[in-house]
This record gives structure tokens, C-alpha cells and sequence, in this order.
């Protein structure tokens, strides 16, 4: 926590809050519009709980992922669209566990847990992991998104479109 008493690392670390604050926003947002287009009775998670990752990622994620799953499955069933086992779950799952991590390491060194240098590497690994499968869940959700509001206007141009792309 060396930023809090040097104006020159404070900068950086203030920039970068703000970006993530934005990136939260834009990915709750998506999960959001997601469940707008689930019928109430579909949904798993509610969206007010969504915004609740902005301030408790690491907890919240694996409820939200999970609940997020649920809810689209719902959908897709009750539109008679071809059953998808747990939709984006394992991607979501990952991105929880990694920012669990990330949590528990911020924790540590909050307390004055110093983790050893030699571990500097991994932690690394796993920052960009995180947002390598955060960005893997985000892009499943909002593919899910995309399908939901297709059928919603009648548009099945786009569906099967996407399916020839997984084919």
C-alpha cells in the first residue's frame, strides 16, 4: 500500500480504479439487459443483486455467474430453443475463482502479509487470467443477449447465423 504515501504511484492507482469502476459498470450493464430480456419467473438472480458486483466482486461473481447461468437456461426452455447445458458457467465459474484469488492475495497484503517475490510471476498469471475469462463470460453473456433479443423481434437471421459460426 506504498501508493498512500507517495503522490507519485497514488496517480496511477487512481487511474486504473477508474477504468476498472468503467469496465464494472459496462459488464453489469450487459448482465443486466441480459436478465431484462428473461421473464421474471426465468430468473435465477435478480438484477439489482448485478449491481452489487461493483462494490463486492468477489464475493457476489459466483452467485451472479451461477444465478446468470440458471436464468438464461430458463429462457432458452421456456422458448423452446435447443437445451444448453449451464450457459457460460464454466467460463464465469473461472473468472469468480480467479478473482477470489486476486481477493485473498489483495487481503494478504493489506495486512502486511508480504507475498515473496518469486510468486510475482504467478500472480501475475493470474490477473490476466482473470481477465482473460471475465471478458470469455462477458462475451457468452452478451452472445446469449443477442439470441434473446433476435427472437424477440422475430429477427432469426441472426440465430442462424450464429449457429453456422459454431458449426
Amino acid at each position: 500500500m506504498e501508493y498512500i504515501n507517495n503522490p507519485q504511484a497514488l496517480t496511477p492507482f487512481l487511474i486504473a480504479t477508474l477504468i476498472k469502476l468503467i469496465i464494472m459498470v459496462l459488464f453489469c450493464r450487459t448482465q443486466v439487459k441480459t436478465l431484462e430480456l428473461i421473464e421474471p419467473e426465468n430468473r435465477a438472480v435478480q438484477p439489482w443483486l448485478i449491481w452489487l458486483l461493483i462494490i463486492f466482486e468477489s464475493i457476489l461473481s459466483f452467485f451472479v455467474v451461477i444465478g446468470m447461468s440458471r436464468s438464461i437456461a430458463n429462457e432458452l426452455k421456456s422458448r423452446n430453443f435447443e437445451e444448453e447445458n449451464s450457459p457460460a458457467l464454466i467460463p464465469g465459474i473461472v473468472y469468480a475463482i480467479l478473482g477470489l484469488i486476486s481477493f485473498i492475495i489483495l487481503g494478504l497484503e493489506m495486512n502486511g502479509i508480504k507475498i515473496p517475490a518469486t510468486f510475482a510471476p504467478l500472480v501475475a498469471v493470474i490477473g490476466f487470467s482473470q481477465i482473460f475469462f471475465m471478458v470469455q463470460y462477458w462475451s457468452k453473456v452478451t452472445w446469449y443477449k443477442k439470441i434473446l433479443q433476435s427472437d424477440d423481434e422475430g429477427d432469426y437471421s441472426v440465430i442462424d447465423k450464429n449457429r453456422e459460426e459454431e458449426e
